[in-house]
């Protein structure tokens, strides 16, 4: 939904816009399968934690999936920071991509720590039997993102046009809140999971 919405609202600015939210996008992919695999892992270990009874061990596996899909985030986010022209140049970006929509790939590549963390947070949520927190979560965040991305894009209300850079901007908001609320109810504690500070 993240994408769809962000192709939608950055179509207005012409084909070369939308050409680099779509590649940078096939980088995503990598990420998203590195998230997605992180997260079936998670789900089973802290099921079968909670199904033994062993809450504060479901706990410390929550910590290490959180620890691990930040290292797992830094390779991408140090890529894109530093090489998004190079890897846009790679895709067969055009001049413009190059000059002007790499700042929307160093966004989302930078901002990748907030990709892994929902769904791998998530996915903590959904082993311990809370699924509702999940969806709850990716609902509020794609809301946040639907609302941001015009405002931010085409410069709305108090905000100054960014053009594609807006939406990716607006993307790493909705996902970053979206990871708070993860985190707030993650050690406040939910049905059957919290973890501690300790």
């Amino acid at each position: 939904t993240f994408a769809v919405v962000d192709i939608y609202f950055v179509s207005k600015l012409g084909p070369s816009a939308v050409a680099a939210v779509g590649l940078t996008e096939t980088y995503l992919f990598l990420i998203y399968s590195i998230a997605m695999g992180l997260s079936m892992a998670v789900t089973a270990i802290v099921a079968r934690r909670i199904g033994e009874k062993k809450k504060e061990e479901a706990g410390g596996v929550a910590v290490q999936s959180i620890l691990l899909a930040f290292l797992a985030s830094i390779p991408f986010a140090l890529a894109g920071i530093f090489y998004s022209k190079e890897l846009m140049l790679l895709m067969g970006a055009d001049e413009w991509v190059l000059q002007e929509g790499f700042h929307y790939t160093q966004w989302m590549l930078g901002g990748n720590l907030v990709i892994m963390l929902i769904f791998v947070i998530n996915a903590i949520f959904r082993g311990a039997g809370d699924a509702a927190i999940a969806m709850r979560v990716l609902w509020i965040s794609n809301t946040i993102n639907i609302i941001l991305d015009p405002m931010l894009i085409m410069g709305w209300g108090p905000f100054s046009a960014m053009g594609v850079e807006g939406a990716a901007i607006a993307t790493n908001i909705g996902r970053g809140v979206g990871v708070l609320i993860q985190l707030y109810a993650l050690f406040k504690g939910g049905k059957h999971i919290q973890i501690k500070i300790s």
